[in-house]
């Protein structure tokens, strides 16, 4: 079976120098570290991108500000916030600094993966992944950031 000896074994065939995780455990992107390590393997690289995106959409970040009913521009950047020019200035500062940090990760990935799929793939499938599972996260994370600035900005400007 799978034993802890047997994990160590194929993550060092895979060269990697820590054990490969095999849990979702502690979602956190402040615990992504880990997966800045990229085997010696071929797809690695594509392993390593493909895993940190689920890392980071899973993420306990990601669900407090857009991954569920509960999250912070569910409850504070909603349309009627929106359209009344109200909303807490310490929730818009959270939602911009969050998107903004989540934004960037996805297109520090985005730019090397989308070269790797090519590689492996074809640039027609590739293309077609990257606008179905990158494309749509950064775009939202990307209007989440302008909305809660133009919401901020009007905010402060009524202070």
């Amino acid at each position: 079976g799978f034993t802890a000896q047997v994990h160590r074994e194929v993550t060092s065939l895979l060269g990697f120098e820590n054990l490969v995780s095999m849990g979702v455990d502690n979602l956190s992107i402040k615990n992504l570290k880990f997966l800045n390590e990229i085997g010696d393997f071929p797809g690695s690289t594509v392993y390593t991108d493909v895993k940190t995106i689920a890392y980071m959409e899973y993420s306990t970040e990601s669900q407090r500000l857009y991954g569920n009913p509960n999250s912070k521009a569910e409850g504070w950047l909603t349309d009627y916030h929106l359209q009344h020019n109200i909303s807490s200035p310490g929730m818009l500062e959270f939602i911009q600094n969050t998107s903004e940090r989540l934004r960037n990760m996805y297109e520090g990935i985005s730019d090397r993966l989308s070269v790797t799929l090519i590689e492996i793939y074809g640039e027609r499938t590739a293309t077609e992944w990257m606008q179905t599972r990158m494309t749509p996260v950064i775009s939202k994370l990307k209007e989440l950031q302008e909305k809660s600035q133009q919401l901020l900005n009007t905010v402060h400007k009524e202070d």
